[in-house]
């Protein structure tokens, strides 16, 4: 990418973004959904999923540090290349899924079912259209439904609020 020789900026900033993208919410999404679930059966996957969610992070994390990423504007989107070991790429990409997405349909917390299709739909939308830019444009995605996150999660406070509401009496 060219940014009139901000080099130093861009690559703080891809770094930043990838953190996030990569390290980040492979750990979070089944973690705060762990965090919400009340059911123990469902807690146990959840936590399976975290843990291969913090083993993907961990790779992730190795791969950021060792590695050259170089974010380059192809078509309109940008595109992170890198020199990422290849022999995990599908292997990675099977535990992403499983820990952003699966995790999300393992959740017993009412109206987390929508917030999963849309992450699906527009996963695959990507992967049909964008498929060498995933991961800037799933993500962009993602920024976009995370208004339907905030109907979740005032759904789920009303009903934490009414269970402490029962329990004070």
């Amino acid at each position: 990418m060219k940014s009139g020789g901000e080099e130093l900026v861009q690559n703080v900033a891809a770094h930043l973004f990838l953190v996030a993208a990569l390290i980040v919410w492979p750990l979070m999404v089944p973690a705060s959904i762990w965090m919400m679930e009340e059911v123990k059966k469902r807690k146990k996957i959840l936590a399976g999923l975290m843990a291969a969610g913090g083993i993907l992070s961990l790779f992730y994390t190795i791969c950021l540090i060792f590695y050259k990423i170089t974010p380059q504007i192809q078509s309109f989107h940008i595109v992170y290349l890198n020199n990422f070991p290849n022999l995990l790429a599908g292997g990675s990409f099977v535990i992403y899924f499983a820990a952003t997405v699966v995790s999300i349909f393992v959740s017993s917390v009412k109206r987390m079912w929508l917030f999963g299709v849309l992450i699906t739909i527009s996963l695959a939308v990507t992967g049909l259209f964008y498929q060498e830019y995933l991961t800037s444009v799933w993500c962009f995605f993602a920024s976009l439904m995370s208004v339907s996150i905030y109907w979740v999660l005032s759904e789920s406070r009303s009903r934490v609020d009414q269970l402490t509401t029962v329990f004070q009496r």
